[in-house]
């Protein structure tokens, strides 16, 4: 599987700045992951809250055809051929990025492989093609945080009066099946 990776700064609108996007793209669609840089005295926190002064903000995808995220929206998108995707994603997994960026030095090649990971899972669920076991876990891991990224999204769709509640069960369903998948693979495959 061919896939192209682009740095972003900022937006051109400069709405975002400090952002950087790491892009992932391929015949599936794009991944981003997005870091935001906090500067500035409103922005002075404790280090293990934003690692190296940056804020894990988005990990999210970028599909041409509708997958069913609980939140995908259908949008303008300069990231795919046709000017238009369906997108969704969280800031939660970010924030475990940034965290791992950090502790490896700001090394680009953490935020590369969550990127491609979150790739293969969401855009190309059926390719594992180069993937050692260690690289599949962190497949099901990943699967596993969005699925909670995305019941997090529910209860709180829920709390607000704007969904009911088998949303929540369905979420739930769905955060159950994934760990179950990991928890499986795990024993198939022990550290």
């Amino acid at each position: 599987m061919e896939l192209t990776r682009i740095i972003q700064d900022e937006t051109e609108d400069g709405t975002r700045p400090g952002a950087r996007a790491w892009i992932v793209s391929g015949e599936h669609g794009a991944v981003q992951v997005v870091l935001s840089k906090m500067e500035g005295p409103d922005w002075q926190f404790a280090p293990d809250v934003f690692p190296a002064g940056w804020s894990g903000t988005y990990l999210g995808y970028h599909a041409p055809a509708a997958l069913g995220g609980e939140d995908e929206t259908e949008m303008d998108c300069v990231l795919l051929p046709g000017g238009r995707c369906f997108s969704s994603g969280s800031g939660l997994p970010a924030m475990d990025i940034a965290r791992a960026w950090a502790a490896a030095g700001c090394d680009d090649g953490v935020i590369w492989e969550a990127a491609e990971l979150a790739y293969r899972v969401r855009l190309a669920a059926s390719s594992w093609d180069g993937l050692d076991a260690q690289g599949q876990r962190a497949a099901l891991v990943c699967a596993v945080e969005c699925a909670l990224a995305e019941a997090e999204r529910a209860r709180v769709a829920v709390a607000n009066g704007d969904a009911p509640w088998s949303r929540v069960a369905e979420a739930e369903q769905k955060v159950a099946a994934a760990e179950a998948e990991l928890v499986a693979f795990t024993a198939e495959h022990p550290a």
